[in-house]
């Protein structure tokens, strides 16, 4: 609506506000955007759309969400969720009708309305394991730092080796690192002058936990200022939103890069990339040097660097175009582009191993439940050449995983293996002539199926067929191999011994809620849809 008062006056419009497009039932998820806000390291989202995000998970409603977030009020969660959903920082989850009312519904709710209780359930699961996020945002006020004084931090760590890097990766960016690894050593800490200006907190300490040591220092008179970032393995959506209400100025969860520690240190406390002397290329050198076998060089103390003389008034120095000092400082400028360019294989293992434990942790689970509900079991083993293994009841289902160590500090997930076992209540047995016993005979071996023969013979001695005597037994396996290399993972089954071979090259992506769900099926025989779900992101 426009209205003016007279010529020569101003005109003014009121505008009205869309209203947001948001409805309660609706089921979010993030976009690369919005996932690329949680892995920068570097955020100026506000405090409580970082709260949002985290709790977005494609599979819990905007009320389920508003429930977890009981600290904002539902038209706030409704507005900040909108304003997310505008910036394509998140995009609507669409359902398949079919697969909604069909057998992927849990049996529990089938026909009934899910309890109250049911619900709260479902609410206070708002978590994934191995959740991998990288928030850093800058305190609201500005940190000032007297001239020619340093930046302290303070790294909380009970991890000796990974305490050391840590120090020796911030003292090479031009920052001054101290370590506690207890609760005495963190008082201690507090009260050696000066006070820290940024504090690296661990949550897994040997006789504290990290979210009390945040909630004294945003308590404390003195110490509530100062900004805290949550380095930890903790890692799943619940304790992330916990830091962030606790005050935490980021959250970073291991295995974490260099250059996501620098950078988002530097994001908190407010420095830009070149107010910082020291390239990335000297922080990698200086973490490769603290690894085990490396030298690790001591930093020499602050009082004595020899001050450097004060040259602002000078004109800086041009070298002449063409001249060899161009030639000398563009290529050095090209090799510092190259050193900070992030490792494709650092980003990759993190993905894999992530996919792995999530596989790991659904199937640990699943067969738990499964060996103690043993539930019918739908799919009929049909071989060539075999009669149909019918019948199928549950033996034993066992998992295991294997982890890779990539350095004293870090571990990571490398293959999951899942093996389980069906037998029935008979024998079965097959008769074939003497012109096919031998091709029968030689595919029971091949396939490492356990059988024994009883033969007829004619009058003159001859064989004349076999009966082949076949245990009902089906073992069976599943494995997820992890490609550190590629950053792919190969998901190889067995059915019947080495019968029924399937191979998938897949993609960590692939590795989602929905087709762990849908191999678990596959696994009891129901599903038939398990290549193209897994396929479809590979």
């Amino acid at each position: 609506m426009a209205r003016s008062r007279g010529r020569g006056r101003r005109k003014f419009c009121i505008v009205a506000k869309e209203p947001p497009m948001i409805n309660i039932e609706d089921v979010y998820f993030l976009t690369y955007l919005g996932k690329s806000e949680l892995a920068a390291a570097g955020t100026s989202l506000s405090r409580p759309e970082l709260e949002l995000l985290v709790l977005i998970d494609g599979k819990a409603t905007v009320s389920q969400i508003q429930a977890s977030a009981g600290h904002l009020a539902p038209g706030a969660v409704i507005e900040v969720l909108d304003k997310l959903l505008r910036a394509e920082r998140i995009a609507l989850q669409q359902f398949d009708i079919g697969d909604f009312f069909g057998a992927g519904a849990p049996s529990e709710w089938k026909g009934e309305m899910p309890s109250d209780s049911a619900i709260a359930r479902g609410v206070s699961t708002l978590q994934q394991n191995g959740y991998i996020v990288r928030i850093a945002r800058r305190p609201p006020g500005e940190l000032k730092l007297a001239q020619g004084k340093k930046f302290q931090v303070m790294v909380v760590e009970d991890d000796q080796n990974l305490a050391e890097n840590m120090c020796m990766v911030l003292t090479h960016a031009g920052f001054v690192a101290r370590v506690a690894a207890n609760r005495e050593q963190i008082v201690a800490a507090f009260r050696q002058p000066p006070l820290p200006d940024l504090v690296l907190l661990d949550v897994t300490l040997p006789d504290a936990d990290g979210f009390d040591v945040l909630a004294k220092v945003r308590q404390h008179p003195m110490l509530g200022k100062i900004p805290v970032i949550m380095v930890t393995g903790t890692a799943t959506r619940e304790a992330v939103l916990k830091g962030l209400l606790g005050g935490a100025n980021g959250y970073i969860t291991k295995p974490f890069e260099i250059d996501v520690l620098v950078k988002a240190v530097k994001t908190v406390l407010g420095i830009e990339a070149g107010d910082q002397k020291a390239d990335l290329g000297s922080i990698l050198d200086a973490a490769e040097s603290a690894r085990p076998g490396g030298e690790a060089v001591a930093a020499a103390p602050a009082a004595a660097t020899p001050a450097e003389p004060e040259a602002e008034a000078e004109a800086p120095f041009v070298p002449a175009p063409g001249g060899l000092l161009a030639q000398l400082r563009q290529a050095a400028l090209a090799k510092q582009l190259e050193q900070q360019k992030p490792d494709p294989k650092e980003q990759m293992i993190p993905r894999v191993s992530a996919a792995v434990e999530r596989a790991y942790r659904h199937l640990k689970e699943f067969a738990g439940q499964l060996n103690l509900a043993k539930p019918a079991y739908a799919k009929e083993y049909a071989i060539v050449g075999v009669p149909k293994f019918d019948d199928l009841k549950w033996e034993e289902v066992r998992i295991d995983f294997r982890t890779r160590e990539l350095s004293p500090t870090t571990k990571v997930f490398e293959r999951m293996t899942l093996n389980f076992s069906l037998s029935a209540n008979k024998k079965l047995s097959v008769t074939r002539d003497a012109s096919a016993d031998e091709k029968l005979e030689q595919l029971l071996l091949g396939t490492k199926i356990a059988f024994t023969t009883q033969q007829e013979r004619n009058d003159r001695g001859a064989v004349v067929r076999t009966t082949f005597i076949i245990p009902c037994e089906v073992k069976a396996s599943l494995q997820l191999v992890g490609n550190f290399d590629t950053g792919k993972l190969l998901l190889k089954t067995h059915n019947v011994e080495h019968f029924g071979t399937l191979e998938y090259v897949l993609s960590p992506e692939a590795i989602t809620e929905e087709s762990l769900n849908e191999l678990s099926r596959f696994i009891l025989g129901e599903s038939r849809r398990i290549g193209p779900l897994l396929l479809q992101d590979a």
